[in-house]
């Protein structure tokens, strides 16, 4: 999951292809201690911030924007902070608006 996360983390940083730097900071983060002792515990946060950031980064044309954060939402309630942003910053799918 962390090279996913880093991925889109660059990709919402408007860098694009850069998979291979992708794999290799997510490689180095498992070094970190953070991410190992949340591995060790079995915690589930670093699939939760995959779900996040792989919603944030998804088009806003995106016929699935916002799933991925009310995936998390639904396991943990922590993620429901990004539905005020998103509503906030307009970027809402095109599906959601147009409905009459």
């Amino acid at each position: 999951m962390l090279p996913v996360v880093t991925y889109a983390s660059l990709r919402i940083s408007g860098r694009r292809g850069l998979r291979a730097a992708a794999l290799a900071l997510g490689a180095v983060a498992l070094w970190l201690e953070p991410v190992y002792m949340t591995m060790f515990f079995g915690q589930i946060y670093i699939i939760l911030r995959a779900l996040v950031m792989v919603d944030l980064a998804l088009p806003d044309s995106s016929r699935w924007k916002g799933m991925g954060i009310g995936l998390a939402a639904g396991v943990k309630l922590t993620p429901l902070i990004f539905i005020p942003y998103l509503l906030a910053s307009r970027r809402v799918p095109e599906t959601v608006g147009s409905r009459s």
